[in-house]
């Protein structure tokens, strides 16, 4: 979950945000709709962490994990686009990998599977 309070941006005379609040919570889908300069990668960079407000908070729980890849293309590593949203989403792509080597595993562990079955019987399972 991510928790925006009151948050307060002015760039010199001009105000990007004033007095926001939102909730976002997991597994919600945001669009971000506006002319350009009325401050969505603002914002965003706001919730990165990249850019800071001059009033308000932004929470983040722990579990919150964002990915960003600018839009003007920032790359100078000469890497494909598609690597470049890989290299961005690392962490993400390496909890998946984790998750698939698990369940691969306890399927292994299922009184059905003929490796285990004998130890688990053993083990009165």
């Amino acid at each position: 979950m991510i928790e925006l309070e009151n948050i307060s941006l002015r760039y010199g005379p001009k105000v990007i945000f004033n007095e926001v609040t939102a909730v976002i919570n997991a597994r919600d889908r945001i669009g971000l709709v506006g002319s350009n300069g009325a401050g969505k990668t603002t914002l965003i960079k706001t919730l990165l962490g990249l850019a800071e407000v001059d009033e308000g908070r932004v929470e983040k729980a722990k579990y919150v994990s964002l990915g960003y890849l600018p839009q003007d293309g920032v790359s100078t590593s000469g890497l494909p686009l598609l690597q470049e949203v890989e290299a961005a989403f690392e962490s993400v792509i390496e909890i998946r990998q984790h998750l698939e080597e698990a369940t691969v595993q306890l399927e292994k562990l299922s009184p059905e599977s003929g490796e285990y079955f004998d130890l688990l019987e053993l083990m009165g399972g």
